[in-house]
């Protein structure tokens, strides 16, 4: 094996976010099904855990060379804060290639999204269809950063975005990653052992022992497997009832199961929302409506198990952004008549409501 370094181009990535907490074989098994792939052997999963937020790459194994360590693309950036090679806190790195443009949001030396959106030479359509200005300010972004100058990085210079082009390339950030990054954000899961002549040997001695051994040891289990049928025979209808008896429990313990994550999942979101709630409270300022309307709006939310990243009042107008794509689109299909949706932002997962006055 090669004691290189190397890393997979974002064209070869397929990206998802996971929330929760998972052990890496589960995590990967959620995401191969989330992504309905048929033939999981094919592809090798990297990740970052930030808090309970999994950032995770998928690559198919063809497409990963022998090396040493192999990193997602996106996550080779994290050296420019801690080697203080950039001066500003958060970053968003650009590139161009082909029809893709790809970005990856940073808070320090913390990966925080990314993005990927087609291409198009109109530029200010671009720009406006995938709300990149707004995602910038969204991420709190005070650099874009790039390997080449490109014309959309020429573009979002004319919008006073400062842009930097770097000096370190892709292969220098990948080296200085390596003392970085963990095992799970290295692509290479497994190393070959080469083991001495001699055990070898002793393996090859093993091996011989263990076949003539069981050889002497299946026609044994033959002689054994005849009584032990004669024995189940016998044992039929005790073991029938067992299993029923066995079956029951497991569902009554599985219906506790459910019951048991529902009522933690309704805990989180109630402490989502309480926290909202006491940020909302320190600048209130009391009205029977806007106390109407914070009513109102908590009981939807607790209702239909929605959490939100945040929440704001203007005058009689509700913003709402919600933490996750599934809990905004499920909040518009479950709109109350009391609201009337005045606008929606589907890359910030963001609506803007009015409670109608009966």
């Amino acid at each position: 094996m090669k004691n290189k370094i190397e890393i997979v181009s974002f064209e070869k990535l397929i990206y998802i976010q996971k929330n929760g907490r998972f052990e890496e074989d589960r995590l990967f098994e959620e995401i191969i099904k989330e992504c309905d792939i048929k033939n999981p052997f094919e592809y090798q999963i990297a990740f970052l855990k930030q808090d309970e937020i999994y950032h995770c790459f998928l690559s198919r194994v063809e497409n990963l060379p022998k090396c040493l360590a192999c990193f997602p693309k996106a996550f080779i950036f994290k050296p420019l804060f801690k080697n203080n090679l950039i001066e500003k806190n958060n970053f968003c790195f650009l590139e161009l290639y082909l029809n893709e443009v790809y970005l990856c949001f940073y808070e320090q030396d913390k990966f925080k999204a990314f993005k990927k959106f087609k291409y198009e030479k109109n530029l200010e359509l671009f720009l406006e269809k995938t709300h990149i200005l707004e995602l910038l300010q969204y991420y709190e972004s005070e650099i874009l950063i790039s390997f080449e100058n490109n014309d959309l990085i020429k573009e979002l210079k004319n919008k006073t975005i400062v842009c930097k082009i770097l000096e370190q390339n892709e292969n220098k950030l990948a080296k200085l990653s390596v003392p970085i990054l963990d095992k799970n954000a290295n692509f290479i899961k497994t190393s070959r052992k080469i083991f001495p002549y001699y055990l070898k040997l002793i393996f090859l001695f093993l091996f011989s022992f263990i076949g003539v051994s069981g050889i002497l040891i299946f026609t044994n289990f033959l002689n054994y497997q005849e009584n032990k049928n004669l024995q189940t025979q016998n044992k039929n209808s005790q073991d029938k009832l067992y299993k029923l008896e066995k079956e029951k429990n497991k569902i009554l313990e599985k219906k506790l199961k459910d019951l048991n994550l529902t009522l933690c999942d309704k805990k989180i979101l109630l402490d989502q929302n309480f926290n909202q709630l006491n940020e909302i409270v320190k600048n209130f300022k009391p009205s029977k409506d806007r106390t109407l309307i914070l009513k109102n709006i908590f009981i939807w939310l607790n209702q239909n198990s929605l959490g939100i990243s945040s929440l704001k009042l203007k005058d009689y107008n509700i913003v709402i952004q919600f933490n996750n794509q599934e809990n905004y689109l499920h909040a518009l299909k479950n709109l109350k008549t009391e609201f009337k949706l005045i606008s929606k932002n589907d890359a910030l997962h963001q609506i803007i409501l009015e409670l109608i006055h009966g």
